[in-house]
């Protein structure tokens, strides 16, 4: 059995067990001792049958290191390449030889404030003049979340022994609701961005080099000595943008659209397939029935007609690709330039993303004093809870609308 006995601040933990020679230790923390007591008794009971003779000595089990649980993590879970980019370059090199069962609070939390980034102060003309690290609020709160996410699978998978997860009590730089990832933009934003939208759509269409198609597939601009000084957006990747922002769409919901996908007599874009033999009550979201509606605008009808009219014969997707018979992958040469011309950049210094364009939508529909149950079904949210950052305004609506309504039934009540 375990005795402990708190002496000098510290705490002391004894743990004899017949046939085994006793063992003590002092820990600061008493969930330290009691663990590490566990560990030794648990020890001691599987090494009794060898001490009798009755089993010979089998070598002691290897320590899992936090290296090891991103191995088994990358096999098990698949994650995405943005987390395995987080797990090689910033928390492998870190903690990667470590016991998890030896990492502190202190040590994550040390960890987590001294991350930074690199910042390039550039003068008028676009000259860098310095450069300068920062402190990567945003990074460092991602990060912090991978490690918590990771310890936590190697408990439950039993790679490691049940404990406090370290990361429990190290506090992050923003909450969900501070962080500037939901930064909300302003209409000289969106009008700068749709000023650079319409310079490229106009480019794309205008006569003479570089030629239509060419900026249709994007193509790279060189200076009189061959250098390359720029590259014009593809006409699909503009569109795309502007889609986007129309529908309030994820990325690869808009890039990934198929032509099957749009009812142009119903005027309804439809994603994912219908359940057949299952009642709809049953699925109360468009992500748990694994369909989502949107109803075709008269913005978004004319961009359709654009794109019909670009429609590539046998390429079953609306926004064609560089090779012409598969989907447009990614925007990561079009939006750059696009966020840079129209000066997107938040009050951290952080550039604009494409999903901020949802984000946005979703503003736009809590500023029209939509309520959150209608926010859910228009951006195809799982749940209300995900509705709920947008819903501000709604509250501040309410008033004004139960004052219209007051005021109304006074008059008729003679008040």
């Amino acid at each position: 059995m375990a005795t402990f006995r708190k002496r000098g601040g510290k705490w002391q933990v004894q743990v004899r067990r017949k046939g085994a020679p006793p063992a003590s230790k002092s820990f600061l923390l008493r969930s330290d001792a009691v663990r590490w007591a566990q560990q030794m008794e648990a020890q001691a009971d599987r090494l009794a049958p060898h001490r009798e003779g009755k089993i010979p000595l089998a070598p002691p089990a290897p320590v899992v290191t936090v290296q090891d649980l991103i191995d088994h993590y990358k096999t098990l879970k698949a994650p995405s390449t943005e987390t395995i980019r987080i797990l090689d370059t910033q928390i492998a090199p870190a903690f990667g030889p470590r016991d998890p069962a030896t990492l502190r609070t202190h040590e994550v939390a040390t960890w987590h404030q001294g991350m930074t980034k690199t910042v390039k102060m550039r003068d008028a003309s676009g000259k860098v003049i310095r450069i300068e690290q920062e402190p990567a609020l945003q990074a460092a709160d991602k990060a912090l979340d991978m490690v918590k996410a990771l310890l936590n699978f190697g408990m439950k998978k039993e790679f490691t022994p049940f404990g406090r997860n370290p990361c429990s009590g190290v506090d992050r730089h923003l909450s969900a609701r501070e962080t500037i990832r939901h930064y909300a933009w302003t209409d000289a934003e969106i009008a700068r961005l749709g000023a650079v939208l319409k310079h490229y759509e106009q480019m794309a269409r205008a006569e003479g080099p570089p030629t239509t198609d060419g900026i249709k597939q994007g193509v790279n601009v060189r200076g009189d000595d061959g250098r390359l000084i720029g590259h014009y957006p593809s006409l699909w990747a503009v569109i795309a943008i502007r889609f986007i922002a129309l529908l309030g769409l994820r990325k690869n919901e808009a890039l990934k659209l198929k032509w099957e996908q749009i009812d142009f007599d119903a005027k309804t874009i439809t994603w994912g397939k219908r359940v057949r033999g299952v009642q709809r009550s049953k699925h109360k979201t468009a992500r748990q029935s694994g369909i989502m509606v949107k109803a075709i605008t008269p913005p978004v009808e004319e961009l359709l007609e654009q794109l019909t009219a670009l429609r590539v014969v046998g390429n079953p997707f609306v926004f064609v690709g560089a090779d012409r018979m598969s989907h447009l992958t990614d925007l990561k040469r079009a939006w750059p330039r696009i966020r840079a011309e129209a000066k997107l950049r938040k009050p951290d210094g952080e550039w604009a993303r494409v999903h901020d364009l949802r984000h946005w939508y979703g503003d736009e529909a809590d500023a029209a004093g939509m309520e959150e149950k209608h926010i859910m079904q228009l951006m195809g949210h799982s749940s209300v809870d995900a509705s709920r950052r947008y819903a501000q305004g709604y509250k501040h609506n309410l008033k004004a609308r139960a004052d219209v309504v007051a005021l109304i039934m006074a008059a008729k009540l003679g008040a």
